[in-house]
């Protein structure tokens, strides 16, 4: 069999806001023993202001794929704001992508078991087996933790945010290919 060149697998690229993404990274980290993260949420914005994150700059890697979007046919974006704002139009759009025609029934379904609380629920999701395992530590919270748009709002202090729209300012005039691009906050 001969494998699959790259260029030609379909790609899904679904991001997030990047306030959102600071926070959802926190406790991401604090739920994680073998991590063995001992910082706060101001740690976590600078490494993301800082380009120094785990995963990578997050506005260089979100660039490499916007970018792309029109000039690549196997390269689908959305936003986690679009699907939880526009879930079956934005399924519909993913479906016909992946060359699927899906009946509004059908995207009932798929909207049904993977709202939030039957994404809590389904353990093939929740990864309660690594929390048996000693990989997550749901004494903290679940790995589905929280599902929704403006969680910074809640975690943010006002120099947090701050140090974040300042940031994001920087980077979205340093990346000149994410013109057009908009960010949902609430």
């Amino acid at each position: 069999m001969t494998p699959c060149p790259l260029a030609l697998l379909k790609k899904v690229y679904i991001y997030r806001n990047p306030k959102d993404t600071v926070v959802a990274t926190y406790y991401h980290l604090v739920h994680q023993p073998r991590v063995q993260f001992k910082g706060d949420l101001m740690d976590v914005v600078e490494s993301f202001v800082n380009d120094s994150q785990a995963f990578g700059p997050y506005f260089q890697h979100l660039a490499s794929y916007w970018k792309r979007r029109g000039q690549d046919p196997n390269i689908f974006i959305c936003s986690f704001e679009d699907l939880k704002n526009d879930f079956k139009p934005t399924v519909a759009r993913l479906a016909k992508y992946l060359g699927k025609n899906l009946s509004p029934e059908q995207i009932g379904v798929i909207h049904r078991e993977t709202d939030f609380k039957a994404a809590q629920a389904n353990p093939a999701l929740n990864k309660i087996e690594r929390h048996v395992e000693g990989i997550f530590d749901f004494n903290k919270h679940p790995f589905v933790r929280n599902g929704s748009i403006g969680q910074w709002k809640k975690e943010f202090t006002p120099a947090m945010n701050s140090k974040m729209d300042s940031w994001i300012e920087r980077k979205m005039i340093e990346h000149p290919e994410l013109r057009g691009m908009k960010f949902v906050y609430e």
